[in-house]
């Protein structure tokens, strides 16, 4: 092997790499151990609510970390927690840096988001009462629900369908006033999608800006937000969030920008003393009353008191802050802040200055007054309270939808600003605003959503035109996220939860723990495999792998990509088709050794000789996990990552690094028989006829498909709700509980009329799904249906648990909800559709692959023929046996990956017999055709059913010991591995002979063989 200096030196470099990149995970892991050890020695289970309090005091570990700083010269910086010779790292670099933890193994909130297109075209039309274009809205929302494409496009084609002589560019509709500079009266309609096309763009991107910022201020670590496609869809994925409904109001809430007058500081900072004053003159009335009420317990021991007072045992009068100043006051403000508070008393303050009976104090001209908190600055524990000069209808004299351009810009004196543009509409408030304000020498706040980002004063007069900038004390990013945000309230959108997942924690942790355990089952199981089938090759074998885990990781962490629970079934099946490719290489260095060889020429021959399999079985495998990955979404995209980066590692230690170590062992003058005493002669004389047993395997084939396309039409499947909508609840009881019984509960049309109950793992494990009020996305639709389900399990529940438990889970085994999910009938049937094209295209791209790769139509034919058998057969079987079978069966995006990766598995073990077949035509050409093909299968079956048996096994032990949730993947991949293990002999390769065989056709595939390696 050339170049073996830069390969031994890449190969450390990226064994180093990855170790330094998993080195932060176990430095977080550790911390976040010693939070949690922290946290137990604080509170005690004695202690009421221990779990609680245990999980409070666990976040504020950490966050003290985080946020706490110490001196350094004359400056303040963060604790450094890592120290790793080369640099130190703070806890914050560190868990930026440590591996990522999907929602199914840390727990969290996953939601899908719909921004309302249609309130946009709405919000672009101002709202028009035009029949034609209000008929198109609603038309375009019942395209949807069938169609594929974006709502807009639904539109222009609902438009079109009826708009006669209207058009979109009339000034009842998009040649509006706000829209003169981009839409004329005279432009077609084509011209006018043009421009709407990339208003709407621009608004979901504003959106989506929004979103960020509000997530990135929510404090969860590695958050991940991605925009999908065109559709006005966003993904918000939030590991460790546990407050769905903060979670809900944050990325649901409608982005709204205004600009309002402001109160000054000496306007209403007597109001705030007085209701303060009001406060304590209340305190004070109400601690008399309760005086008088047990003056009968006022007597006291006179002799004791006396003795007090003479030898001052008692205290000298204190008077406490709380009892003067109940609101806490900071200090006063000047300009607009109206004063300052903790922030954690905003909620008490704003309560005490809204209650009617402290309104009422206000005079007459101020009655409208809102009072609004500005942005917290992000070290601060205070915030300050502003007033607006609100109305009675509660509108702003100008709102964020006459800002046309907002960008990060720099003043006078090169501070960080921001400038904005307004339509003239627009332009024209804003001078007579600006104008009152430096007359009177006022302020406007400019505030998103109740929030006062900005209160800037007029020092040089009207501002005329629509430009203007906003300056202050910012730092770039502030500004930044200024311009952001004032784009972002151009045109207000409502948002949608459309799909929501919600894990808790304690079934987050259960995942990693059976995940572990799984994997390391099926590890020890492959690296004792290897060394009792190939010997001492195998431990060389056994180092690459261990080499190739550790880089799988490490790349994993490398490129911030999310592991889970279904990445690790992915890393796990990564162990049991990696060795696939040594299995190649040691079967073709046996039979090299077999035909004489030295032990030298041996090794170079097989390495030569098992490439082209090794290749072609993994791009296969590659493609289909590529597209694996192209359509799915969350855990599914998980999977795909970690199949794909296990593909390659598993490429280059198999080719690169094992020859490393085979050629140093022989170099060294050590022998290798890549067998033990054992295995040796194994498979040697095999010499079965499959052939002749096509007819067989048609005929069980034939049976097996016909039971599976009856099964389907009358059977048919468990379609969980990702293709059919609704509701989904993992609930965990104290003791074992009956399906039935839960059932005949929950259809009860006092609860939800319809639901479906299966036991899930333990006996006292449930997953509930119903569709009541399946069209209805809304948080308050959320949230009854989830108390119905209390109430109704309530009897099933331990005595005295409150909602707030349930919704947790309580006490140590954590029992009530550990699970929820949704999704609305619109994305449900997206997934459907696309989870038919990602399969569909799978098959089209490996037919085109192998066509290119072999040259003849009668590989692709036998190849996808198979996969088409193997899929039907284990959707057949899944119809057949999901009735009884004790785990889940349904079918959702899970089940979508495992079949996809039996199509990448099943065309692995085909190709490596038709390289074989390619190869044996063109070193047998006097052969028959019928025996170079079985002489091919004969040769490959020690690799077929080493690889096959590996791989079961691997999966096996994920099934028996792995999550719960996984078992329904799992089992496809299990009846996946058996029946395209079958298939590829018995199916694939009979079918590519049968139809080669008729004219000349296996003449010419020999002809063509033998041009190629002349080539």
């Amino acid at each position: 092997m050339q170049n073996k200096g830069i390969i031994k030196l890449f190969a450390l470099l990226f064994g180093l790499v990855s170790i330094y990149q998993l080195s932060f995970t176990f430095k977080a892991n550790q911390i976040e151990d010693e939070a949690r050890i922290a946290a137990i020695a604080k509170y005690d289970e004695t202690v009421k609510d221990y779990q609680d309090l245990r999980t409070q005091a666990e976040i504020d570990y950490l966050d003290s970390l985080k946020t706490s700083k110490i001196q350094v010269g004359d400056k303040s910086e963060s604790i450094e927690v890592y120290d790793l010779l080369i640099s130190k790292y703070t806890y914050n670099e560190v868990e930026s840096n440590a591996m990522k933890l999907g929602l199914d193994l840390k727990g969290g909130i996953n939601a899908i988001i719909q921004i309302s297109v249609k309130d946009i075209l709405k919000g672009l039309a101002n709202n028009s009462k035009d029949p034609v274009f209000n008929k198109a809205l609603a038309d375009a929302e019942e395209l949807q629900k069938d169609a594929q494409e974006s709502y807009l496009e639904s539109f222009f084609r609902a438009f079109d369908a009826i708009k006669g002589d209207t058009k979109l560019a009339s000034p009842d509709i998009f040649a509006n006033r706000d829209l003169s500079d981009d839409i004329k009266f005279d432009m077609s309609d084509d011209e006018v999608k043009s421009v709407l096309e990339q208003k709407i763009d621009e608004s979901i991107v504003s959106a989506f800006e929004v979103l960020r910022n509000r997530i990135d201020g929510f404090g969860v670590s590695s958050p991940n937000i991605q925009r999908l496609g065109n559709s006005g869809r966003i993904l918000i994925e939030l590991p460790g969030a546990r407050d769905k409904k903060r979670v809900v109001d944050i990325i649901t809430k409608t982005a709204q920008l205004q600009f309002w007058d402001t109160y000054k500081a000496e306007e209403l900072m007597p109001y705030v003393f007085e209701v303060n004053q009001a406060m304590v003159e209340a305190a004070k009335a109400e601690e008399q009353e309760s005086e008088d009420t047990e003056v009968n317990e006022v007597e006291q021991d006179s002799t004791s008191s006396a003795i007090d007072e003479l030898t001052g045992q008692i205290e000298a009068d204190t008077t406490n802050v709380a009892d003067i100043n109940p609101l806490g006051i900071q200090g006063p403000g000047n300009g607009p802040v109206i004063a300052r508070f903790l922030a954690k008393d905003k909620k008490k303050v704003l309560e005490a200055l809204n209650a009617p009976q402290n309104r009422a104090k206000l005079p007459s001209e101020m009655r409208y007054a809102k009072f609004v908190w500005g942005i917290q600055a992000k070290d601060s524990e205070f915030s300050e309270l502003y007033a607006i000069k609100s109305n009675r209808d509660g509108q702003p004299q100008l709102s964020g939808a006459v800002i046309t351009d907002a960008r990060q810009d720099y003043d006078q004196i090169s501070r960080p600003a921001v400038s904005m543009q307004m339509n003239a509409k627009g332009a024209k408030i804003w001078e007579a605003m600006t104008k009152v304000a430096y007359e009177t020498q006022g302020y406007i706040a400019i505030v998103l959503d109740d929030i006062v980002y900005s209160a800037p004063s007029v020092s040089t007069g009207p501002i005329a035109g629509g430009n203007s900038q906003i300056s202050g004390a910012f730092t770039l990013t502030e500004a930044v996220d200024l311009a952001n945000v004032l784009r972002a309230g151009k045109l207000p959108a409502s948002a949608e939860i459309i799909q929501a997942d919600e894990v808790g924690p304690s079934l987050g942790q259960e995942a990693i723990d059976s995940g572990m355990k799984s994997f390391l089952i099926a590890l020890a199981f492959v690296l004792i495999w290897m060394i009792f089938y190939y010997g001492k090759a195998g431990i060389f074998a056994d180092i690459a792998l261990l080499l190739n885990i550790l880089l799988i990781f490490g790349v994993l962490a490398s490129l911030g990509a999310v592991l889970t629970l279904p990445g690790i079934a992915g890393i796990v099946l990564t162990i049991g088709i990696s060795v696939d490719a040594n299995v190649l290489i040691f079967e073709r260095i046996r039979e090299e050794l077999a035909k004489g060889k030295s032990q030298k020429e041996s090794i170079k021959d097989g390495f030569a000789n098992a490439l082209s399999s090794i290749l072609d079985a993994n791009i296969t495998t590659g493609l289909t996990a590529l597209i694996l990955f192209v359509f799915g979404t969350g855990p599914i995209k998980g999977f795909a990552t970690t199949l794909i980066i296990g593909i390659l590692t598993s490429l280059f230690t198999a080719i690169f690094i094992t020859r490393l170590l085979i050629d140093w062992w022989t170099n060294r003058g050590g022998t290798l028989d890549f067998s033990t005493a054992m295995t040796k002669g194994l498979f040697k004389n095999v010499n079965i006829n499959f052939l002749k047993k096509r007819k067989i395997a048609y005929i069980i084939s034939g049976v097996l498909l016909t039971a599976s396309i009856i099964s389907l039409f009358t059977n048919k499947l468990d379609q969980g709700i990702d293709f059919v909508g609704g509701r989904t609840y993992q609930v965990r009881f104290e003791q074992p509980v009956s399906t039935e019984e839960i059932t005949n509960v929950l259809i009860n049309p006092a609860v939800f009329g319809s639901a479906e109950v299966k036991t899930i793992g333990a006996a006292n494990q449930l997953k509930i799904s119903t569709k009541y009020r399946v069209e209805d996305n809304s948080v308050e639709a959320d949230e009854e249906i989830q108390t119905k389900l209390f109430e109704a399990l309530k009897p099933y529940l331990p005595d005295g648990m409150t909602y707030t438990q349930f919704q947790d889970g309580s006490g140590e085994a954590k029992i009530g909800k550990m699970l929820s999910s949704k999704v609305s009938p619109t994305i449900a049937d997206d997934i459907k559709k696309s989870s038919f094209w990602a399969v569909l295209g799978s098959l089209v791209v490996v037919f085109l692959y192998i066509l290119f790769r072999f040259k003849r139509w009668q590989f692709s034919l036998g190849a996808v023929a198979a996969v088409f058998h193997d899929v039907l057969i284990v959707l057949g079987i899944f119809s057949l046996t999901w009735k009884f079978m004790p785990f889940s069966m349904e079918i959702d995006q899970a089940f979508i990956a495992a079949i996809l990766t039996v199509i990448g598995y099943s065309l692995n073990d085909t190709v490596v017999v038709f390289d074989r077949i390619r190869e044996f035509l063109n070193e047998h050409t006097s052969w028959e055709f019928g025996r170079t093909i079985n002489a091919s299968l004969n040769s490959t079956l020690s690799r077929t059913l080493n690889t096959s048996v590996t791989t079961l096994v691997v999966l096996l032990a994920m099934f028996i010991f792995g999550a719960d949730s996984l078992r329904g993947l799992l089992f496809a991949l299990i009846v996946g591995v058996i029946v395209g293990t079958y298939s590829s002999m018995f199916i694939a390769t009979p079918l590519m002979y049968d139809t080669a065989k008729k004219g000349d056709a296996a003449e010419s595939l020999k002809k063509k063989v033998k041009e190629e390696d002349e080539e």
